[in-house]
């Protein structure tokens, strides 16, 4: 891909990853989407005194929709099967399915968030993106 092709791809990227980070970077990294999800949808109560539990709510069903589309897009990007034609006939096993890809595929979606939710847990600052009270408030 080149020009305008990798720009999009470069941005969609992007926007894919802030849907999933958005719920780490509200709570300061107390919570991951998934499980935050998890806890809304079973009627159990999040604990969550960082950020609105209702917004942790929308942005954690935006993560998990990051989620999916990340997913979709490494399994193009990084095919788990080579021979489309065991698919159309339900006949791959274990042994047909490309491990390094599938791999690929668990990292690019959920390392990253991981990571992320690691450095915020143990002191990393998250950056303030115009919350309240941010130094660019405090200026004006």
């Amino acid at each position: 891909m080149g020009g305008i092709g990798s720009f999009m791809a470069i941005a969609v990227f992007l926007i894919v990853q802030g849907f999933e980070a958005k719920p780490i970077f509200m709570t300061n990294g107390a919570v991951s989407p998934i499980g935050a999800l998890c806890k809304v949808t079973s009627n159990k109560n999040p604990k969550l005194h960082l950020a609105d539990p209702e917004e942790v709510a929308d942005a954690s069903g935006w993560a998990v929709v990051g989620y999916g589309i990340d997913f979709v897009c490494g399994l193009i990007i990084w095919p788990l099967l080579t021979a489309w034609d065991l698919i159309t006939i339900g006949g791959f096993t274990w042994a047909d399915i490309n491990t390094g890809n599938l791999l690929r595929i668990i990292a690019c979606v959920f390392l990253l968030q991981l990571c992320l939710q690691q450095f915020l847990r143990r002191g990393g600052r998250a950056p303030n993106f115009g919350k309240k009270g941010s130094k660019q408030e405090a200026k004006a």
